[in-house]
This record gives structure tokens, sequence and C-alpha cells, in this order.
């Protein structure tokens, strides 16, 4: 595999949902506060077809790149996958359990299988037992596109399963259960969701997949909406580069504001506060700041950073930080926005 230029986190909600069979498996497909993936429910026997339910991205452009994910089981029931969709594919798949045989041959418990089809529809499928125990283990799952030479890849835990030749224009990438002949609960978590970049075309994708930059620290912004369309054009520039940026437009009719917040600064390397006019009198920019300071200064985890937006008056409390700038030379200031979130990048 080529070595990679960028490596990004993926958000969970550039996922959506789907399941294709509710009748026969009877669950959910969830995304959780941390950025991992649940599939989770009962299926159904029966004997007609590999039904799936999971999720899907938007489509994507096509380069070279990688896409990894942790797979965490916890019943032994079905099979789990993930996979690149498009004018060609390439599926990865753990099989825990199943019992009847359809167009290949039965597949033994436990068992990797790589399968794929190339841009003419034809089907190709290899995969063995495999060599570690099925519960209580994260299972790496790796799919790969190398653009240069039109190969598609997947991988368990590192080692090579299965290849095809195919080229892509456009694409998707899947996280897909399913079962046949089986009943039973099944539940598999899917965590550290990687998106690996092989080559210098990223951005496009990355700002699709809601993706950051693990080397900065994630940030959550304070803000009065009377100065949203700052606020929108200084949160564009961070993500550009690759900053995780959380805010109340991750917020969704009926949350709990003060829940929300709480747990969203907790999840924040930094509480960035935009500060101008309005936004010191906002009570809702107050609460963010108390909870912001409160945690700074008893779990010392998110460290609040004063960014100003227009003259006005600082809170008391916030006299002695060092702020930024960003009245006059917007360039110059983000950048040492880059530079303190670097310094204290982690997740």
């Amino acid at each position: 595999m080529r070595k990679y230029e960028k490596f990004f986190q993926m958000n969970a909600d550039c996922f959506t949902p789907f399941n294709e069979a509710p009748a026969y498996l009877k669950g959910s497909v969830r995304g959780t506060a941390d950025d991992k993936i649940e599939i989770a429910g009962k299926s159904v026997f029966q004997i007609n077809d590999w039904y799936k339910m999971g999720c899907v991205t938007c489509k994507l452009a096509a380069h070279s790149f990688a896409f990894s994910v942790d797979a965490v089981p916890s019943a032994a029931v079905g099979a789990y996958s993930i996979g690149i969709h498009g004018d060609c594919s390439i599926n990865v798949s753990h099989f825990l359990r199943n019992s009847v045989q359809l167009l290949t041959p039965q597949l033994a418990e436990n068992a990797y299988s790589g399968w794929a089809y190339n841009n003419s529809g034809t089907r190709s499928q290899q995969g063995g037992t495999a060599p570690w125990e099925s519960l209580g283990r994260r299972h790496n799952l790796m799919v790969t596109y190398d653009a240069s030479s039109h190969m598609l890849l997947c991988m368990v835990n590192g080692f090579p399963i299965h290849a095809v030749s195919g080229s892509l224009r456009e694409f998707i990438l899947t996280i897909r259960f399913e079962a046949v002949g089986i009943a039973g609960d099944f539940a598999v978590t899917f965590e550290n969701l990687c998106y690996y970049s092989l080559d210098s075309e990223w951005s496009e994708n990355v700002s699709r997949l809601k993706a950051w930059d693990p080397q900065y620290a994630p940030v959550f912004v304070s803000y009065s909406h009377a100065d949203k369309a700052k606020v929108d054009l200084f949160v564009a520039d961070l993500r550009r580069i690759g900053v995780r940026v959380l805010g109340d437009w991750d917020f969704r009719p009926g949350d709990s504001l003060q829940s929300k917040i709480s747990q969203s600064i907790s999840r924040a390397g930094y509480l960035l506060v935009m500060l101008s006019a309005q936004s010191v009198k906002s009570p809702w920019v107050e609460k963010e700041l108390q909870i912001g300071i409160n945690r700074e200064l008893k779990e010392r985890r998110v460290h609040v950073l004063p960014i100003l937006l227009e003259d006005c008056d600082l809170p008391l409390f916030l006299s002695d930080k060092l702020y930024v700038d960003l009245r006059e030379n917007r360039e110059l200031d983000r950048d040492r926005v880059l530079e303190t979130l670097h310094r204290y990048g982690s997740w």
C-alpha cells in the first residue's frame, strides 16, 4: 500500500442510515457522540437473500485514498463489512455466523472475505478462516483505491485479502450488516473511522465527509447570532484546513441546550469565544463561558481562547488572557489560532 499524504478522522454524521429489509433485520444504525457507529438489533430467519442494513456516505470524487474502520462485534450473528462502491467496487467482510449456501460455497464461521466487481461487472471473491477470536477484540477493516494503477484492495488487520483492477470516477463508502439463514441478536460497533489521502487531492472529500485533521485540537465556537456572517467565514477557514469545529449548528430540535452545550464543550480541546458588542451581552455565550472556564480550572482539559471580532468591553474574567485579534488582519491571526490548536492538538 502506498504511503498516505494526509490522515483524517471522520464524523459519524457524514453517514446516512438505511435498512433495505426491516421485516428481516429489525434494529438501528446509530452514530454516537464520540463518532462511533453502532449497528444492533435482531435478525429474523429467512433464506431469500443477503439483506442489508447500515449506512452510506454521499458521492465522493475519485482519487487515491484508503478507508479504515475498527469493528468490535459483540454478538456472533451475521456478517458486517465496509466497502467502496462506484463504477467498480470492493468490500471486505467478517462473517460471524450464517447457515445456508447461496451462490457461493458456505463460508465457515468467523471468516474474513474480500469480494469485488470490476468495471465489466464480473464478481470475484477470496477469503479464509480468521486466526483471531471473533468477539471481544477489534478487527481493523480497510479498503483502498490507487488511481494511478487502477487497483482496489481490501485488508484485515493489515493483511491483504483481495484485490481487483478497476477505475472509479466517483464513489460512496459503506458500512453494512447482513444475515441470511440465521435468527438472533446482532451488535457491532465501528470505531476510529479514518480517511487516508494517498495523494494531494483530498480537500473536497474531506469537507463532504465532515472529517478533520487530528493534529489540531477540536474546538467549540461560542458566538452571538448577530455575528453569524463573520463567524461563518472564520469557521469555513478552519474547516478547509481540517480543524474539527463544533457549535450550536450541531444541535437538533428538542435537544436540551444546557446538556448539549456541556457535552460539546467537554469534547473540545478549545472553547473559542467570539467577542463582539453583541456576544458580551448574550446570556448563552456567558453560560458557555462559565462551563468552559469551570472545565479549564477543574479538569485542565478545555482551554478558553478569546477571539476579538470588533471593539468591545472584554468580560472581566477574560481580561488576563491573551486573545486573537480578527479586527484587521484575519489571515495572520487565523494562522496564530492554528499554531495554538496544533500545540494542544488532541482528541
